[in-house]
């Protein structure tokens, strides 16, 4: 099938005017993959990403890295009493500017790796889509590259904000379903523009090989750029789904939510060909929409459960998802406000639940479908203020 013209363009760069020095662009695939030698699944992921990238184009400034601001001078008035020494500045802050390559994996232990580098070192080409930052390389249709690590590294460097490994991925992928937008205003942008991937080819993550396999990759690629991230940050996606109703697997549907913009998310879902979208940009009054994520106790173990209620005129869905505390994973990534801002996300690929779809007739419900959720992508994160 491929990525239609519309597609395209929304992978493209997409940082302009103020954007480009107050603002961040995110490319990220996620995709399954089988070990070589014994057949385990493990869920993957891979982003790129643009951090106000022409404010410093020719070194990459990271805004968690220490930068001493006190002179030879500031410590002799201190010495001598001229001046206090609770009034002397010990570390200048300065806003981030880098573009980076994250590659991890989910799960128990999950893990990813970062590096980081300048735009001036980034080749970005338009048409045809195609970005290299060393090893790494971005097109329509290919991803490879290689990135490391090294404990010494991260020693050196713990602003990196990420752990020690190395991973070298050769992967090609087709979208199977796109939804051209999912979100769009003057400062936001969100399209889940493979909603349902297929990725094949291999994986080495460190020092275990994998194989991807189209049919079982599970693949899902998305875009998101604007002057931050949202706040609190809300994602459900799948596209392992089989009705409850039938008892046939769903080959061909997927569905993404993404938000929060205000206090709405976007919900985009594909039941073998019926497409509905439900816009957190739309009028109030056009539909209604319920959110909760919370830790819970059930079957003997510590779940995050998401929950998400849409409902206008013509259609009702609910969704539910549970993912044990133990299958989460952390990361962190710095915004483009510097001062150490971040968001704090916890995520797993291992998300089960249920989706219910209903048509609103006058005085009541008509259940459509009644699917089963596996493999679903799901995270959740806020905003933390550093102590600066």
């Amino acid at each position: 099938m491929g990525i239609s013209k519309k597609g395209l363009s929304n992978t493209r760069y997409a940082l302009s005017g103020g954007l480009k020095k107050n603002g961040i662009v995110i490319w990220r695939y996620v995709f399954n993959a089988a070990e070589k030698d014994t057949g385990t699944e493990k869920a993957f992921f891979l982003e790129l990403e643009m951090l106000n990238p022409n404010l410093s184009p020719s070194e990459a400034m990271l805004g968690f890295k220490q930068r001493n601001a006190v002179s030879a001078e500031d410590l002799q008035y201190a010495l001598a009493g001229t001046v206090s020494a609770t009034e002397i500045q010990s570390e200048n802050l300065v806003p981030p500017s880098y573009i980076c390559v994250r590659f991890g994996a989910f799960g128990q232990r999950g893990k990813h790796i970062a590096i980081y580098d300048s735009l001036n070192n980034v080749k970005i080409s338009q048409k045809p889509f195609e970005i290299h930052m060393g090893t790494c390389v971005f097109t329509e249709n290919h991803l490879s590259g290689f990135i490391s690590c090294t404990q010494k590294d991260l020693q050196s460097h713990p602003e990196y904000l990420c752990q020690e490994g190395y991973a070298e991925w050769n992967l090609d992928f087709e979208v199977i379903q796109e939804f051209e937008k999912g979100y769009e205003d003057k400062t936001e942008f969100w399209a889940p523009i493979g909603c349902r991937t297929n990725f094949t080819g291999t994986i080495s993550w460190c020092g275990t090989d994998y194989y991807v396999n189209p049919l079982t990759s599970f693949g899902y690629f998305d875009k998101s750029w604007g002057k931050s991230l949202p706040n609190p940050c809300f994602h459900i996606s799948a596209s392992s789904l089989s009705s409850l109703i039938s008892g046939r697997t769903m080959f061909e549907s997927s569905f993404a939510i993404h938000g929060l913009y205000g206090d709405k998310a976007s919900l985009l879902l594909n039941f073998e060909g019926n497409r509905f979208m439900f816009d957190a940009g739309e009028n109030k009054k056009n539909g209604e929409f319920v959110w909760d994520c919370q830790e819970i106790s059930q079957n003997e173990f510590e779940e995050l459960h998401w929950s998400v209620s849409f409902r206008n005129k013509q259609w009702v869905v609910d969704i539910d998802i549970f993912c044990k505390i133990t299958d989460l994973s952390n990361k962190v990534i710095e915004l483009p406000e510097g001062n150490r801002k971040t968001l704090s996300v916890v995520s797993s690929s291992l998300g089960t639940g249920e989706i219910k779809l209903y048509k609103v007739l006058k005085n009541s419900l008509e259940q459509v479908e009644y699917l089963r959720i596996s493999k679903a992508l799901c995270e959740f994160g806020r905003i933390d203020e550093a102590e600066v």
